[in-house]
């Protein structure tokens, strides 16, 4: 081959690597810019929420969303929630900078999704995943509670409440529905976690 024909092969071949190199730092950058990052306490509706004071905390509504603050050891806490909605967020802050400290997500009473601190400046310094031991979704729960026993369980309904952990008589991770079938009786739903099988399903009266 020809000195000329070779140089410019290597030319070529120079050119095309820069060009995925680039592509490639481009792709990571752009990975890097999409990291989730915690913003600043909002102070307007944290001020305004307080033209509304209850006990324990001080309550803005914005459409259809209930926004709480209460303080507690230094810090703000802020939970906001749809109306009628069993789900709910909560975000703590520093009460005198306003940065972010944690946020994390409620159903009912336990604890959904990730649990996420954060340093001053908002970058995630650490993560926990709740979600992690439960094959079986929440959201596939709110789908057989649907199709199965016609509740959704995502909004507040008179009688219903959802639990999940480990269960001591089925030594394994569960979903517990418990669900109104009329003002005198409910019953009571033990789902597997893994699987989605019920491993339970029994009725019972409620006291008077």
């Amino acid at each position: 081959m020809k000195p000329l024909k070779r140089k410019m092969m290597k030319i070529k071949f120079l050119a095309f690597f820069l060009l995925i190199t680039f592509a490639v730092s481009a792709q990571n950058t752009a990975h890097v810019k999409s990291v989730k990052k915690a913003h600043k306490l909002n102070l307007s509706d944290f001020k305004n929420s307080k033209k509304v004071r209850w006990e324990n905390y001080t309550q803005l509504i914005k459409n259809d969303t209930v926004f709480r603050f209460s303080k507690e050891d230094g810090k703000i806490r802020k939970e906001f929630f749809k109306r009628n909605e069993n789900a709910k967020k909560i975000e703590m802050y520093d009460d005198q900078t306003f940065s972010p400290l944690s946020e994390s997500s409620m159903f009912f009473n336990f604890p959904t999704g990730s649990y996420r601190k954060y340093d001053s400046k908002g970058n995630i310094i650490q993560e926990i995943n709740y979600d992690k031991d439960y094959r079986v979704s929440l959201m596939d729960i709110i789908s057989l509670a649907k199709a199965k026993f016609n509740i959704d369980i995502t909004q507040k309904i008179s009688g219903v409440g959802v639990t999940r952990g480990f269960d001591e008589h089925f030594k394994k991770n569960v979903y517990t529905l418990s669900l109104p079938v009329n003002e005198q009786s409910y019953r009571f739903v033990i789902i597997d976690a893994t699987s989605k099988k019920i491993l339970s399903d029994q009725r019972g009266n409620y006291i008077e």
